[in-house]
């Protein structure tokens, strides 16, 4: 039995952080799996791949800025004056 080197978590630090670049634009992904991606990168930083742990650190950052921003962006128009108005005419 091999002992566990942390090359899985670098590889899923990396894919959780690509699909917290991708779930920015689906309501509730981006935040979930950019913290799940920069944990899994942090501790496998130490791992033979530690390349993949940087790339996945890095995007899981990336995911979670981004996901922050377009919360932030998203509040900001709900609470705009005329943002019911606009919904109304254009939508409704």
């Amino acid at each position: 039995m091999k002992p566990n080197n942390g090359s899985g978590m670098a590889i899923a630090s990396l894919v959780l952080g690509i699909v917290s670049l991708v779930g920015v634009l689906f309501p509730g992904c981006a935040l979930p799996a950019g913290v799940i991606g920069l944990a899994l990168g942090i501790v496998s930083l130490r791992s033979p791949r530690r390349g993949m742990a940087i790339a996945g650190v890095v995007l899981s950052v990336l995911g979670l800025v981004a996901g922050v921003t377009w919360l932030v962006v998203q509040w900001k128009l709900i609470q705009s004056p005329g943002f019911y108005e606009w919904l109304d005419k254009y939508l409704m």
